[in-house]
């Protein structure tokens, strides 16, 4: 049976040379680009400007909470506990695929600003922002991006905002949607933002869609999931290797038979 073949302009190996979305390594991005630009250049197929990739770099940085007791950071900990640093580096991530919480939510803010922007005749009219809040989130119970847990503001957000402001980006398309929309959100429900909605806005405005920045915000945010995975395989703590099973509780689809399953 014919196959077809499978195309890719993402990368080639060459004698000598290796090239990066047809660009020369050595002689066009070795000095010249920085790690985190690489990354989007192979994710998006677009090189950065320096201080685009700086606004990113900022993000990635205001973004890191490292801290165990989060959970899916803590499950991260637990696989790695068993003395692999990348099982439980995959384990933390593969977690919060598509979840609520975790960076590729902030794709599916992105798309909800998007949403708002098409629907409002500026992003710096406010009362046409308030009218599209009210009209597509007043009856919503949660708002995605809005709403923070057990404290009045994300200090993400105000620390990403002094960066913004620094950068010269406040006043680009969708991080003055973004502003307007924080202030329609507090007078509808009395949410203030996190850290999702402020990171989608300034994907936003680096030119991702919102694929793009569910793959690049999941990437940078491995920041906070490798530092438990790597001193968890170090420790290879044998609370954590010896956890009570009826203190765990499956949540997920059944089990699947492979039909070697043993009977």
């Amino acid at each position: 049976m014919p196959v077809d073949a499978i195309s890719t302009r993402v990368a080639h190996a060459e004698w000598g040379d290796n090239r990066l979305q047809g660009h020369s390594v050595a002689n066009e991005l070795a000095g010249a680009e920085t790690w985190l630009g690489i990354v989007v250049l192979g994710v998006t197929g677009r090189r950065l400007a320096a201080s685009e990739r700086g606004m990113l770099d900022d993000l990635g940085v205001v973004m890191t909470v490292a801290d165990p007791r989060i959970w899916p950071l803590k499950l991260g900990r637990l696989a790695a506990s068993y003395g692999s640093t990348l099982a439980g580096l995959a384990a933390g991530t593969l977690a919060v695929d598509e979840a609520l919480i975790g960076n590729w939510a902030f794709g599916k803010m992105a798309v909800l600003l998007r949403g708002l922007r098409q629907s409002v005749s500026a992003p710096g009219d406010l009362q046409s922002v308030e009218a599209a809040c009210q009209q597509q989130l007043g009856s919503a119970r949660r708002i995605l991006g809005f709403g923070v847990s057990s404290r009045p503001v994300d200090e993400r957000v105000e620390m990403l905002k002094l960066r913004v402001v620094a950068r010269d980006r406040d006043r680009l398309e969708y991080w003055t949607l973004f502003e307007n929309v924080c202030e329609a959100v507090f007078r509808m429900k009395g949410l203030r933002p996190n850290i999702a909605s402020a990171a989608a806005a300034v994907c936003l405005d680096l030119g991702f869609d919102e694929r793009e920045t569910a793959v690049i915000c999941a990437f940078i945010g491995l920041s906070d999931f490798l530092p438990n995975a790597a001193e968890g395989a170090v420790q290879m703590s044998p609370l954590l290797q010896s956890l009570d099973p009826a203190s765990i509780r499956y949540v997920g689809p059944p089990p699947r038979d492979s039909g070697r399953t043993p009977r």
